[in-house]
This record gives structure tokens, C-alpha cells and sequence, in this order.
């Protein structure tokens, strides 16, 4: 039964009644003996009186051994005290470390946000760095779930008096101080798989179990049960016989060793050594044949042992040695003629060339798997998750219909991931998320990962450290079931007044919910507000998709680009056949409020794209700038910066020849701009109206007159190196880069100001907190990023500032006079940083 201490498995016997107390509260044995006993707390903290009933002390006993394995799964955090009782699943302390500090807050709802999330500036300042780490692993419930208690050395959280046994048995082990691997009841470690799943007879892999378990009828262990006889070895009476002396360095097993290396390959004399694990070492240390020709020859080496013992001729060696080659050839020659008798005490075993096993699998023709399509009126998910062993992982999934046409593909950064599972598994929640947003149609959902699979669609509750992810993933999966089974609403039958305050309320969130609210709400796919076309035309600003913006990557062969919200630091790819012979502009500061510039390398159309709408607006060519056939006219031309002014006028910068025009949907040319003198440092299109900065100037566009022009609205002083423009919820801000002279070190430093520009006082006013935002700005434009809590790498009131190839980038925090400098930042923020820089 693999249970060797029988006191120990009676704690475990008991242990399994205390689970059943905790797990069972209403039966009528728990009730009564929490009436009794624990009339106002749980089982786990309960004080033993001295006048308990043998039950009762039993119980005590049980649970003494289900305290060392039990731990709490986290639901709403308000029955878990942090300091005190075990939750951070991991595999030897399942405390906190230590706190940092007199910390008042004792439960681990303190540590949450209210949306369920942690809350890390919290868990920073109060734990210790390996704590915080372990700690944003752990899944939180967002549907406040309670807590409950799970048996921790079982994977599924759920006991087993097994499991208990082992770790009582490890417990006692470690008390005694034998930690070997031998030693140990279970046979999880994959040292023993070497032993198991090594291509040799049956019986010759027992041995091998008994030599690692020192399980051998050796003299040394006869003498320790108390058996009367010495503990010398009797063939050679030189030590006492171990099973390391036995097998190894006795006299006639050296022979045999010798011989046999002559015909096989075993393993070299230095990697034998001794102590108590020394078998498992030396496989640990071997190859595959190696191995099967080590466990041959020690296994005909304790045959001859136990000859020469029990006062039998001795075999010779050069006998032995024939013997075991003539063995094999006849395993051998059985696995070629299976049909043939069956010689007795000989198993097939794999087939083997010179103990080289030959994957017979790799033999077999490999099957392409392909992607099978849904039944008829579904669509099928497909996700998958990938988990690096340094902790980053990722997701990607992708919703098909029956035909394979792509509704939507994406993929997510994920932070925090405890292991590969728990990438799958986040793989699910998202990708499910995001077919839920986006199509109203049934859907399968298929994944690669059997285990993930398994325990989502398993019945009964999930006690394992996944538990509120699969929890999550399982409400998601009956709200898609909901959707199925629902009749579809009269949604035409609205009023247009509720229609337009939806689409309204959508409009000033995010492009993308609108987007979203299209595909599910069909029967208003064509109502008012819902088209930007509805509104006489197609740049309107609210439709503009301010939030996002296109990584630098490369085009995959599909024109599938990668977009990043800024605020809640999500990711979506989008397929954009219109990029397809395009040029588009690079940077913050040539994708206006999130819009894409394109120009058309053939025909030199300058378009602006929606790429989360699909819209795309025409303009004139630039051919009738001036005379296109002009060798250097293209290189001239292109555009390094854009902007809008109004709903209709996009404004373009061509930063070679200084030069700025404006044009609106249906105009034949472009308008130049007059008032352009300096080259242009950085622009935005701020509260719908067009600004500039040159160096002297903040410009704001005048659409007023008959031609549009530049005119001064603020002015620098002569204040910039370099300089940035950002919409900060409303507040117009320059963030600028100059050099100022450091008295103390008698040499020019780097300062990075930061001004809320004052459009009606024509000043600029200092700032000094950017209020836990951070920004990210380099020679292509600038981003802001509103909540920090999104890209862990990123610290609050800080610049980020990267001009250049330089692979390094600069920091400054606000309220420290200079910046310093490091090594790029990873993950997303590193798409940041290549962002605003070339």
C-alpha cells in the first residue's frame, strides 16, 4: 500500500476526519462538535481543553498534521488574516516572510482593490520583494467569493490521507535529519523514473528499486534488524558490506564491472561515490544505454553475490559476462519474432541496438494537425498561453467561423503568472472576455492544454491554487451559454433617443467598445450615431481612437498590426489590407489622437485611417505640390507630423523642407500655411484645434481667415534642447529637455521640465507631480500613460526619456533635480519606448 509507518498513517486517518469537519460543517457530527468545542471560531484555531473526549483528542491529533498542509485560497480576503495564517502557496513557507514595518492592516481584504485586484503599492510597501512577487501570483476573485481552506501539498487542493502520510513522513524524516531521496515514501521525484522507465526486464528494474531504497539482504543491513552476523563482507572480509561495497568495490564485482565495459558502456569509475544516494546519482549522471547496462550488470553482480553466500560454486566472470550478452540477444531476438514461444522468465522489452532505444514513434508517419472547423451557425476560440521559465508569459487567441474567416485575433502580455497552467488558464479568461465583447453567436472553446481543460470542465468545486481563475472562466462559459439559449431582442424597436445616448456614452469611454457594440447589436448596425458616416463625415473626433496606439513591429505578410491601449495597457491585432503599398508615419506626433497617416508610395494620396473603425479618409495627392517628376521630391515629401483642426481639415508637416498644408475631404489641392518661419519641434491636436511649437513659440492654426495661418499663442523664452506636447485629461502640457549649468560639479547638466501651458494667459506654469502618471517621450512625439498600476516596470511621476539609437533611455522623477540613465525597460514599455523614438 506504500505505507511503511504505521503511527503515521493513523495521523493521516485522522487528519481526513478534520477535513471532513471543515468541509462538512452540516453534518450532524460537525455541528455538534462545534456546539461543544469551537462554538465561535474554526476548527484550525481552536485550544484543546484538558477535559476532551478521547473523539475529540483523536481529532487534535489528526489535525495537528492537517495544520502543516493546509492553506487558504483567497475569495474576497475578509476571513484571512495576513500575518497569521497560511495563504501564499508556495513550497516551503506559506507565511509572509516578514512585514516591513508596524503594519496595522490584518486582513487580506486590506491589500485588495475594490475591484478584486491587488492593490500593489500596498503590498510594496509592507512585504518583502520575494512576498510581493509570490503574492501577485495568486488569483483574486472579482465576484466577492469567500475564502476557504484547501490541502496545499495536493495539486488539487482537495486531501488525501496519501498525501498526508507523505508529509508526515517527510516531516519526520527532516526531524531526524535524513533528507535523502531514497529515503522518502514518494515516488514523485523524476530520479525514480530512471529506474522505471528504463528499457530492461521487469525484475531487473525491482532490483534496482530495492538497491536505491539500501532495501538488499546486505550484511551491514541484516546486522542493523537485529539478524546475528557480521557486518563484514563475506567474500572479501576487507569492510563492511554495504550495498555500495557489494556492488561496487568488492573484489568479484569489480571483475564483472571490468569485463562488461569491454562489451558495453558503463558508466566511468569517477562517478560513483559514497553515500546514501550514490545509485541515484550515478543514473542521474548516465545516458540511456549506460543505464540499462549498469542496472544488467549490478543485478548479475548480486546473483553471483548470493551464490558465493549461500556456499555455491561461484560463476566465473567470463561466464557471467556471456551470460548477460547471450540474455539480451534473446530479449531481443523475442521482440523481432513476437509470434515465436514465449521463453520462460524472458519479457520482450524494447528494441535495442547496442542498449540504444529506437524511438519507434519517430518511425511512425507524422500526422499534420489541422484546424477543424465548428458545426454549422458557431464559431470556435481557439486559445493558447506560453509560460517562460523567467516568470513573463503571453496569450494569443482567435474566434473563427465555420468558413475560418477571422472575427478577431489578439494577444496579451500576461504579468504574474505562477506557472504554465496558469498561462493557459488566463489564456481562456481572456480570450473568452474578448469573444463575449464581440460576437453574440455560439462559440466552442478549444485549447492545447489537456490539464486546463480538465480542470475547468471537471464537476464539482475547484479547490486548487486556480481556484477563482477557473471559477472566473466557468462563469464566463455559463454567460456564453446564456447568450446561446436567449431569444434575440427587438433591439430596432428602441427609441432613437436611447439609441444615442448608448452610442454616446460608448463614444466617451473608448472607439473600441462602440466597435464592439456594433458586431453584438446587428439590428442597430445601421442606426443613428452609430455609423461615423451617419454624421456627415468620417474624421470626426469622437470617433477617434484616442487610447490607442500601433506598435512598431513588423508587417507579418498579412498587414496585421499589434494596437496598445494606453490605459489599460491591453493589446488587440488587427488585419489592415489597406497598408498594403503604403508608407504609414511613425510616432506620437504623426498619428493624431490615434489615427493612422498613410501616403500611397504610388499615386502620393495622403489617407488617414481609423484602424479600429476601418475608415479611411482620401485626400489630394502631393503631386500637385510642385512639379512631381523633381529627383528629390518624394524624399521632400514625406510626412513627419500631423494633426487636425476642426472635424474636417487634417493638417500635414513635411520636417525636410519646413513646409506645412492643409486640406479636408473633397478638396482638389492642399493649402499652404503661411506664418511658418522655424522648423517645427513637436505638435497636437488639442480641444480640436491644431498647435506647434518652433522653438520661440507655442502656434496655435488659424482656420479663421482666408488662408490658414500660424500665430503665436505662447511664448518659450528660449527654453528648449528638445521638447514634447501632451493632453493631459484636459490640461495642455509641454514636457522639454535643456541643459543647465550644475555649479557644484562646475558643468552643464540634463533637466527635464515639465509646463501646464495657460492658453488664455499665454504662460507656461511649472509642474511638479504629474499625479502617479507617467510619461514616455523620445524624437518622435510623446505618450502619456494615465495608471501606472497597469505596467509594473513603469514608476509613477516619472519621464521616461529615449532620443536616438542610444540603447539607453533616462528617468526622471519628478522633485529630483537630474535624471538618471539605464538599460531599456522590457515587456510593453519597451514597445513604448520605440514608440516615440526612430
Amino acid at each position: 500500500m506504500g505505507f511503511k509507518d504505521m503511527r503515521l498513517f493513523n495521523q493521516a486517518l485522522l487528519a481526513r476526519q478534520a477535513w471532513r469537519l471543515i468541509q462538512q460543517p452540516n453534518t450532524l457530527c460537525a455541528q455538534v462538535l462545534k456546539a461543544k468545542y469551537f462554538p465561535q471560531g474554526l476548527l484550525l484555531d481552536t485550544v484543546f481543553s484538558g477535559n476532551a473526549s478521547p473523539t475529540w483528542r483523536a481529532i487534535e491529533y489528526g489535525l495537528e498534521l492537517f495544520k502543516k498542509g493546509a492553506i487558504w485560497r483567497i475569495g474576497n480576503g475578509t476571513s484571512i488574516r495576513v500575518w497569521r495564517q497560511p495563504w501564499i502557496p508556495r513550497e516551503s513557507y506559506l507565511l509572509p516572510i516578514t512585514r516591513q514595518g508596524r503594519c496595522r492592516l490584518r486582513w487580506v481584504a486590506d491589500f485588495l482593490n475594490p475591484d478584486g485586484t491587488w492593490n500593489t503599492q500596498l503590498l510594496q510597501r509592507w512585504f518583502l520583494p520575494i512576498d510581493v512577487t509570490e503574492i501577485l501570483k495568486i488569483g483574486t476573485s472579482r465576484r466577492n467569493e469567500p475564502d476557504f481552506i484547501a490541502w496545499h501539498p495536493k495539486k488539487t487542493g482537495i486531501f488525501s490521507v496519501r498525501s498526508a502520510y507523505r508529509l508526515a513522513f517527510e516531516e519526520q524524516l527532516r526531524a531526524d535529519g535524513r533528507q535523502t531521496t531514497s529515503a522518502r515514501p514518494n515516488g514523485d521525484s523524476a530520479d525514480w523514473k530512471l529506474i522505471w522507465q528504463c528499457p530492461v526486464p521487469p525484475k531487473v528494474r525491482v532490483f534496482a528499486w530495492k538497491l536505491a531504497r539500501n532495501a538488499l539482504a546486505t550484511q551491514v543491513n541484516m546486522n542493523a534488524r537485529g539478524i546475528d552476523t557480521p557486518p563484514t563482507c563475506l567474500i572479501c572480509g576487507m569492510e563492511n558490506e554495504t550495498t555500495f561495497h557489494a556492488m561496487i568495490k568488492c573484489p568479484q564485482a569489480r571483475a564483472l564491472l571490468d569485463a562488461m565495459r569491454e562489451v558495453w558502456d558503463i558508466p566511468a569509475d569517477n562517478l560513483f561515490e559514497l553515500n546514501p544516494d550514490w545509485f541515484l546519482h550515478v543514473l542521474k549522471k548516465s545516458n540511456l544505454n549506460q543505464r540499462a547496462g549498469l542496472l544488467m550488470t549490478l543485478w548479475r553482480n548480486w546473483h553471483v553475490h548470493n551464490e558465493i553466500t549461500h556456499s555455491k560454486k561461484p560463476a566465473p566472470v567470463e561466464a557471467s559476462k556471456r551470460f548477460l550478452m547471450s540474455y539480451m540477444e534473446s530479449l531481443l531476438t523475442l521482440k523481432q519474432h513476437p509470434s515465436s514461444d514465449v521463453v520462460k522468465g524472458k519479457q520482450v522489452i524494447d528494441e535495442i541496438k547496442g542498449f540504444d532505444v529506437q524511438k519507434r514513434a519517430k518511425e511512425r508517419p507524422q500526422v499534420k494537425q489541422q484546424w477543424r472547423p465548428p458545426e454549422q451557425g458557431k464559431n470556435k476560440l481557439n486559445v493558447d498561453g506560453a509560460y517562460s521559465p523567467y516568470g513573463t508569459a503571453g496569450a494569443g487567441m482567435v474566434l473563427r467561423n465555420t468558413d475560418g474567416a477571422v472575427s478577431f485575433a489578439a494577444c496579451r502580455c500576461l504579468h504574474s503568472c505562477a506557472d504554465a497552467l496558469d498561462a493557459e488558464l488566463r489564456a481562456m479568461e481572456e480570450g473568452l472576455d474578448l469573444a463575449l465583447s464581440w460576437s453574440s453567436e455560439a462559440f466552442v472553446l478549444e485549447s492545447d492544454c489537456a490539464e486546463a481543460i480538465s480542470l475547468v470542465f471537471e464537476g464539482g468545486p475547484n479547490m486548487s491554487r486556480y481556484a477563482s481563475r477557473v471559477s472566473s472562466i466557468r462563469e464566463r462559459i455559463r454567460e456564453r451559454d446564456r447568450n446561446s439559449e436567449s431569444e434575440p431582442s427587438d433591439l430596432a424597436a428602441l427609441p432613437s433617443e436611447l439609441v444615442e445616448e448608448v452610442a454616446k456614452r460608448l463614444l466617451d469611454n473608448d472607439v473600441a467598445d462602440l466597435v464592439c457594440f456594433r458586431i453584438t447589436c446587428k439590428l442597430l448596425k445601421n442606426a443613428f450615431m452609430l455609423e461615423p458616416s451617419a454624421l456627415g463625415a468620417c474624421i470626426h473626433h469622437r470617433f477617434h481612437p484616442h487610447q490607442w496606439i500601433m506598435l512598431p513591429e513588423q508587417n507579418d505578410g498579412y498587414a496585421r498590426r499589434m494596437f496598445l491601449n494606453t490605459v489599460t495597457a491591453k493589446t488587440i491585432k488587427i488585419n489592415l489590407p489597406v497598408l498594403h503599398n503604403h508608407a504609414v508615419v511613425a510616432g506620437s506626433a504623426a498619428s493624431p489622437e490615434g489615427m493612422l497617416v498613410l501616403r500611397d508610395e504610388a499615386s502620393l494620396v495622403i489617407r488617414v485611417l481609423n484602424p479600429l473603425t476601418g475608415h479611411v479618409i482620401n485626400l489630394p495627392s502631393l503631386k500637385i505640390l510642385q512639379r512631381a517628376c523633381h529627383r528629390r521630391f518624394r524624399e521632400e515629401h514625406k510626412v513627419t507630423a500631423a494633426g487636425f483642426a476642426g472635424d474636417n481639415n487634417v493638417v500635414i508637416y513635411f520636417g525636410e523642407i519646413n513646409r506645412m498644408a492643409v486640406a479636408k475631404p473633397g478638396d482638389a489641392r492642399w493649402t499652404p500655411v503661411r506664418g511658418l518661419r522655424s522648423p517645427i519641434l513637436a505638435t497636437i491636436t488639442f480641444q480640436r484645434r491644431f498647435y506647434c511649437i518652433d522653438g520661440e513659440n507655442l502656434l496655435v492654426l488659424d482656420m479663421a481667415g482666408r488662408f490658414p495661418r500660424l500665430v503665436p499663442a505662447v511664448a518659450l523664452d528660449n527654453i528648449l534642447y528638445s521638447v514634447n506636447m501632451l493632453d493631459n485629461c484636459g490640461k495642455l502640457m509641454v514636457q522639454c529637455r535643456r541643459m543647465q549649468w550644475d555649479s557644484r560639479v562646475s558643468c552643464h547638466r540634463m533637466v527635464i521640465p515639465m509646463y501646464e501651458v495657460n492658453l488664455e494667459e499665454g504662460t507656461l506654469m511649472p509642474v511638479n507631480d504629474l499625479a502617479g502618471q507617467a510619461v514616455f517621450a523620445g524624437d518622435l512625439g510623446a505618450v502619456l500613460l494615465p495608471n501606472v498600476t497597469h505596467w509594473p516596470c513603469v514608476e509613477p511621476n516619472a519621464i521616461y526619456f529615449k532620443f536616438g539609437l542610444s540603447q539607453m533611455f533616462g528617468v526622471h522623477r519628478m522633485g529630483i533635480p537630474y535624471p538618471d540613465y539605464r538599460d531599456v525597460v522590457g515587456t510593453l514599455a519597451e514597445y513604448l519606448a520605440m514608440y516615440v523614438t526612430r
